[in-house]
């Protein structure tokens, strides 16, 4: 048991070196004045986040939500409330900063847009993520419950990022810019969730190190085109 924590321990690790690494390289305009290399190295650690959200769905006490006891009020009361509360106090102090420096500049207070950011996690670029985590939250009983049936529905759920990745590449093909909000609704992680119940069920996930770096090449290839 120790070794296992200890494992995954070292992988948060990782991923929360490959989060800083990719904020780091938020800055550079790809575009212009940066060689292949940089595209190629931000695919490489694009893995962290979606290593997160399998995380969150691994580490689901599925036996809890599975009980005859269990309580969907109070499921959100305490899940919900962890993620909440930080959100929360984090969101208001990064929008008094902001508020502060438009009161500063003697610029016009827009509220709307400020309530709107921070609902919707903009108030700082990585509150996104507890968003998308509220929202898997909100469905993880209904979830856990599907995997452990395994019927059809289980099967088709599959089929969500897929089928939402599907609509991201035809929006931006004809519109020329991604969607809003195309990151923050769930089911843009919804696989990786899903993924981590699954496993937690007792699935055995087998790696394959050749589908691992064709993946990755052919993600690197996508990049590179796009950004020609």
């Amino acid at each position: 048991m120790k070794e296992k924590k200890e494992y995954w321990q070292s992988i948060r690790g990782i991923c929360i070196l490959a989060v800083i690494l990719i904020h780091s390289l938020g800055g550079f305009n790809y575009s212009t004045g940066y060689g292949t290399e940089f595209v190629v190295l931000r695919q490489i650690i694009n893995f962290a986040v979606a290593t997160f959200v399998f995380m969150a769905g691994y580490f689901v006490n599925v036996d809890a939500l599975s009980d005859k006891e269990f309580s969907y009020k109070h499921w959100i009361i305490y899940r919900g409330g962890r993620l909440c509360i930080p959100f929360m106090i984090w969101s208001l102090l990064y929008s008094g900063l902001e508020l502060l420096k438009i009161v500063h500049s003697g610029n016009e207070i827009h509220w709307f847009g400020f309530v709107y950011r921070f609902i919707v996690g903009k108030s700082a670029t990585p509150f996104y993520y507890i968003v998308v985590l509220v929202q898997l939250t909100v469905i993880t009983p209904w979830l856990v419950k599907t995997v452990k049936q395994n019927g059809v529905i289980s099967r088709i759920l599959w089929l969500v990022t897929p089928l939402y990745l599907m609509y991201l590449y035809a929006w931006n093909y004809i519109v020329g810019i991604s969607p809003r909000l195309y990151e923050t609704l769930f089911p843009a992680w919804f696989g990786f969730y899903y993924l981590g119940i699954h496993v937690r069920c007792g699935w055995k996930l087998k790696g394959n190190g050749y589908a691992v770096v064709a993946t990755l090449l052919l993600s690197c290839v996508e990049a590179i085109c796009l950004r020609a």
